[in-house]
């Protein structure tokens, strides 16, 4: 008896506390929440103190007069009309069910106060029961094609109503049987109002949890927003979704100066104005959020079921409004963009003509290039070459300053071709890099003495590598060395005199190194930062008199990535810049077994020795005639047609060809095929001169049989140095066959 009077105790307690917390909730919330709010917040304080004037005096000890109980009664009896009210408030109800329930209910309260006999009893619990049931029944219909939280709203205050209307029942019944049963009533009742007071202001989690489902309409809504390119379409994308995800009753669009320009649901029609700064004149609430400077507001109508904004609500609607910013911004960069195309049109249908003749012509692109390739290789070729052989002769300072210039700016074209090709070449899908082993130091030593001469100009320290740097990484020899070279070149052109620049090595986790160039330049704005690998971007550096393409770290970038690296930047203005760039690490390579050693023997070779040059260019032909003066002891026997040249080859049997792959009659490569089907000439080692630069191509040639393949321009040293390999080469065949002494003077085929 004592344990279940405790627990009567805690229970008629909490449930009390329960009431007056929800009912002081519903009064805050009901100056605006309407007349709904008005009226639960009556329900809830008649409640309260009709179960405080039941419980109360029982809890406190205190022998209440029956005045008390009487008051507390016909508070109870009240309830159901309230709820009925606060129903009525959010659906519709005829005006004789609720003039009905009234004139009921007050019939009720006055039967019990003139007598509390059974039949009396049970008028008022009918009442009871047919009130609450039509408010249990409208409360649950009217969360019908509602939004979520609308819809869990109206079903848990339908839920708590039938609760209550329980309770009652089993009170009055078996009120008492057993004080379990009072026990069970007030749980019932505690039930109740928890239920009803989540239903009636939920928590902001709950709401949010309930919001989900309408997660992926706001997405849709959202990204249809984004998209849409006239303010029609913009309005038609917003205003549903919107409406929706916050559980009102209307949205609409207004303009900069207050007209509607769309609405959706209970909102004002098109060409209406809204007083956004003013009330409406109805009962209804509303929420205003300004759009950005100039293009009007987003206004969104509560409902009878959302008789409030939550903070949530709030939030989306300030979301929904930026994002609507964001795309009448975009739709009117669109508008001013579609008018400056109507007052070009003619050059815009010019321009897209053009545009779609370049894609139909995408497929021969490689083709193209490769052509262009070597068009403007040809005469650098004799630019660079006899620009070089100035530079080596005797000339006045003002002659070899002149002959400088030439070839630094033949150097800087060739660069500038060079990377255009690369970058063209690796869109398309066309570049093929060969990875494999390399020693990361050896690399870096080799990009440092490279750029060494030029930072000492600059007294520029160049600081690497660091011991960390004694591994093999996983990459192409030559585009790893490409890349790091252009790193270099960069922090030593943008350096400042007396500066210096840091090679540094650091091991990441998953067997990664990132080497990075430091220096100690300018620095770069970080609001520039994400330019630095865009073609063509030098970020105001070309009217800094630094000679550059701006190319070089646009092909950096593909080119580490197409070896499964990466490359970044961090940098302080003022301070300097770091350039690093992430290449796999691996094991060294094992060298194989009795290799021979490199190199080749320069003092191999011997006197009057002939090389055949097959070229059709006369600029290209005296140009290797002139590079092979500082070779005294070789003749050159020229040709300018490809079957001259096989001619010559075959009745003078040179020591070495140079062969260009353009020429008039036929291509170099079928002179290359015929070359070495003879038997005469297949043990001659022919060099390939050619100015298309592709990579595969000069591969193919040299497992076709060519002895190396040359890109033009040519370089003067790396030319001799394979003039001189290959004669070394002809010197070693010749030695192994013991051929038939030949004649030493050439045969030209002229009387």
């Amino acid at each position: 008896m004592y344990v279940t009077g405790v627990l009567t105790l805690l229970v008629e307690c909490a449930v009390l506390a329960v009431l007056v917390a929800t009912a002081v909730v519903a009064l805050v919330r009901a100056r605006g929440s309407g007349w709904s709010g008005v009226w639960v917040a009556a329900a809830f304080v008649a409640l309260a103190l009709a179960l405080g004037a039941v419980w109360g005096p029982e809890l406190v000890g205190w022998d209440d007069p029956s005045w008390v109980e009487d008051t507390g009664l016909i508070l109870l009896l009240a309830v159901p009309f309230l709820l009925l009210m606060f129903t009525a408030s959010l659906r519709d109800l005829p005006g004789w069910l609720r003039a009905g329930a009234f004139v009921f209910g007050l019939s009720a309260i006055l039967l019990l106060a003139y007598d509390d006999t059974t039949w009396t009893v049970g008028v008022a619990l009918a009442y009871w029961l047919a009130t609450s049931s039509v408010t249990v029944v409208a409360l649950w219909r009217a969360g019908r094609r509602q939004p979520t939280v609308a819809r869990r709203r109206m079903r848990l205050m339908s839920l708590a109503t039938a609760a209550l209307a329980m309770a009652l029942v089993v009170a009055v019944e078996l009120g008492d049987a057993a004080e379990w049963v009072e026990i069970g009533v007030a749980l019932l009742v505690l039930a109740s109002s928890v239920t009803f007071g989540l239903g009636f202001a939920p928590p902001v989690a709950l709401r949010l949890m309930w919001r989900r489902p309408e997660d992926a309409h706001l997405n849709a809504g959202v990204m249809a927003v984004m998209q849409a390119t006239s303010k029609p379409a913009i309005a038609e994308a917003l205003l549903e979704p919107t409406t929706r995800i916050v559980g009102g009753s209307g949205a609409a669009l207004l303009g900069g100066d207050g007209g509607v320009m769309a609405s959706y649901g209970e909102a004002p029609g098109v060409g209406e104005r809204v007083a956004v700064g003013e009330p409406d004149g109805d009962t209804r609430s509303r929420h205003v959020v300004p759009l950005s400077e100039g293009q009007g507001h987003l206004v969104a109508w509560t409902s009878p079921y959302t008789p409030f904004f939550g903070p949530e609500e709030l939030g989306l609607l300030t979301t929904m409004a930026a994002f609507t910013s964001l795309s009448l911004e975009r739709q009117e960069r669109l508008r001013v963009e579609r008018e400056r195309r109507t007052a070009l049109a003619q050059a815009q249908r010019e321009a897209e003509l053009a545009r779609q003749e370049a894609d139909d012509a995408n497929a021969a692109k490689s083709r193209f290039l490769s052509r262009m390739s070597h068009e403007l290789r040809t005469p650098l070729n004799a630019i660079l070459g006899f620009g070089q052989l100035l530079e080596g002769s005797e000339l006045s300072d003002e002659d070899r300053e002149g002959a400088g210039y030439i070839v630094k700016a033949g150097r800087h074209l060739l660069s500038l071709i060079n990377d255009v090709l690369d970058l063209s070449r690796i869109e398309a899908g066309e570049l093929t890099v060969s990875p494999e082993p390399v020693h990361c130091g050896e690399l870096i030593d080799d990009a440092l003495a490279l750029l060494r001469p030029a930072a000492a100009a600059r007294r520029i320290q160049l600081t690497g590598p660091a011991p960390a740097c004694d591994v093999y990484v996983m990459t192409d020899r030559q585009r790893g060395r490409q890349v790091l070279l252009n790193l270099l070149s960069n922090a030593v052109k943008y350096n400042h005199d007396g500066g210096s620049v840091t090679v540094t090595c650091t091991l990441l986790p998953d067997a990664i190194l990132r080497v990075a160039v430091g220096d100690t330049g300018p620095g770069i704005d970080p609001a520039r930062r994400e330019l630095l690998f865009a073609p063509f971007e030098r970020l105001g550096a070309e009217t800094s008199g630094v000679e550059g393409t701006g190319l070089g770290l646009a092909l950096s970038r593909q080119l580490i990535e197409q070896l499964g690296g990466a490359v970044g930047v961090e940098s302080t203005p003022g301070q300097g810049s770091t350039f690093w760039i992430d290449l796999p690490v691996t094991d060294e390579p094992e060298a194989p077994a009795g290799a021979p050693p490199v190199g080749v023997d320069r003092a191999a070779g011997r006197d009057g020795r002939v090389l055949l040059l097959i070229e059709d260019n006369l600029a290209n032909l005296r140009l290797v005639e002139a590079m092979l003066r500082q070779r005294p002891h070789v003749i050159v026997l020229p040709a300018m047609q490809g079957g001259l040249g096989l001619e010559l080859a075959y009745t003078n049997t040179p020591d070495v060809i140079v062969l260009d792959l353009h020429l008039p009659d036929m291509s170099g490569r079928e002179v290359l095929t015929r070359l070495k089907a003879d038997p005469r000439t297949r043990d001659i080692p022919v060099v390939v001169a050619t100015a298309d630069a592709d990579r595969r191509r000069g591969q193919a040639l040299v497992a076709e049989g060519a002895f190396e393949c040359l890109t033009k321009p040519l370089d003067l040293q790396s030319f001799l140095d394979t003039v001189d390999a290959a004669l070394n080469e002809a010197t070693k065949v010749s030695q192994s066959n013991a051929p038939a002494p030949r004649q030493k003077t050439p045969d030209t085929g002229i009387d």
